[in-house]
């Protein structure tokens, strides 16, 4: 738009008809601005279609951005309940085979099965902190001899209780109860 010196408009007139302005203006265009047409409507509409367009698009790609950032996170929390469960198993699997070491530990220095399971509930018992299995292992049978004294029967079916045999000693035995109430008190027994 040419620049105009509106004063030269008036040129000593108080005011001008539009007519007189509009030859005075030439090609300028002149727009009341109540109205709103300083910017043609097409324009206006134009601008506006282009920005919902645009703010649709953004809108998408938002919701897009967002579902991408959930299926990491379903994923993390996936793979964090399976390592669960797997430290789960390898604890399980290490405590059975602690298990079988310590039985096998038992079974090399006791040789009655009754006896080797009660010392190793009884050994079990007396570990802490500064005592580990082998420790009260070897200080349960230090301290009870029986544990490791060799067994001879004169014919089938005698037993011995703290090394006197007893023929055909029934079942229920003090070492018999005392092997079950050590096995039901660990867990090892349904009784």
């Amino acid at each position: 738009m040419p620049e105009y010196d509106f004063a030269k408009l008036f040129d000593g007139k108080e005011s001008l008809t539009l007519e007189e302005l509009k030859e005075a203006l030439g090609d300028a265009k002149l727009a009341d601005l109540a109205t709103g047409e300083y910017v043609s409507k097409g324009k206006y509409d134009d601008a506006m279609k282009a920005a919902a367009k645009k703010q649709a698009e953004l809108a998408a790609k938002v919701e897009e951005l967002t579902q991408a950032a959930e299926e990491p996170k379903s994923q993390v929390e996936k793979l964090a309940a399976e390592i669960e469960a797997l430290k789960k198993s390898h604890e399980d699997a290490t405590q059975r085979a602690t298990r079988l070491e310590r039985e096998k530990a038992v079974s090399a220095k006791v040789s009655d099965p009754k006896l080797a399971k009660l010392a190793l509930i009884e050994a079990e018992a007396l570990m802490d902190d500064d005592t580990d299995f082998e420790a009260a292992l070897a200080k349960l049978i230090e301290s009870d001899p029986d544990y490791t004294a060799e067994r001879e029967t004169e014919e089938p079916g005698t037993r011995f209780v703290t090394g006197v045999p007893t023929k055909g000693r029934p079942s229920g035995t003090p070492i018999d109860e005392a092997v079950k109430a050590a096995e039901k008190a660990a867990g090892l027994s349904d009784e």
